[in-house]
């Protein structure tokens, strides 16, 4: 009996943990909330201006993919010139893009159908407050699990909420593909990965580039799901490692002196 006294008392001190961001809106304008004055805290500032464009063009140029270029030019009997090209349109293909006027109208229409749905969006504001205390010196990436298509549109609204900088988040070709969904999360800051290209040297190299290129010149955190893919069964699936073994390439050459990991198993 002392014991389910104990769990009682430790469920309860959980949930007073935990705060209802959405209360707050119920009874104010949707509009006027994400139009608010937004600073965002920046997970690795840099005194360079990096901006998605500058990133594409610093893959570009970067001795790695220079250097594939070289290998295949003389395998394949093919121009550089032509896998220069191909690299280009490899990297429209991946990058992302920040338009805060897209993530402001998006938060609107998301607002307004959490309130239709939810009773509730509750945040262990005590975790953020230990995320956000720890930017501003290294890298920052996010894992969480991946139950729902929601997971990583609650991620960005969390983030927006508490003024950090809108994550990278990695996302599949599928939304590519989708009508409008694929420029929407584009513009809010998603970048695309094929399901499979190991056997595809150019594409592996320039994706893995690009995204060490996030770690060590992008100014907000990177978000990916380390199980590579939705459970249908509402439980965690085995880890894939191939996403987060390009993202540590940077911390284990020393082009990074740290990086800040928030996983799935840290409830925000």
């Amino acid at each position: 009996l002392e014991q389910i006294k104990v769990m009682a008392l430790e469920t309860t001190r959980t949930i007073q943990n935990f705060k209802d961001i959405l209360a707050d809106r119920y009874g104010t304008s949707d509009f006027m909330w994400m139009s608010r004055d937004w600073k965002p805290v920046l997970a690795y500032p840099h005194l360079n201006n990096t901006n998605p464009q500058k990133i594409k063009v610093d893959v570009l140029n970067s001795p790695r993919v220079e250097h594939i270029i070289e290998e295949l030019s003389k395998e394949q009997n093919m121009s550089k010139e032509r896998l220069y090209k191909t690299v280009k349109e490899i990297l429209d293909e991946i990058g992302y893009n920040r338009q805060l006027s897209v993530v402001r109208w998006l938060g609107v229409l998301l607002l307004k159908i959490l309130k239709k749905t939810c009773n509730g969006l509750y945040i262990n504001e005590a975790s953020v407050h230990r995320v956000i205390s720890s930017m501003g010196n290294n890298p920052v990436v996010f894992a969480p699990s991946h139950r729902s298509y929601a997971d990583f549109v609650l991620m960005s609204y969390l983030c927006y909420h508490y003024k950090i900088e809108i994550p990278t988040i990695a996302a599949g070709m599928d939304f590519h593909s989708m009508w409008l969904m694929g420029h929407f999360l584009r513009d809010s800051c998603a970048f695309f990965m094929r399901r499979s290209f190991a056997n595809d040297k150019l594409y592996w190299t320039t994706f893995s580039e690009y995204v060490q290129k996030l770690v060590t010149d992008g100014k907000a955190a990177i978000e990916f799901f380390i199980e590579g893919t939705r459970s249908r069964s509402a439980k965690s699936l085995s880890p894939k490692f191939g996403l987060l073994s390009m993202i540590l390439v940077p911390f284990f050459t020393g082009r990074v002196p740290d990086i800040y990991h928030s996983s799935y198993q840290h409830k925000l």
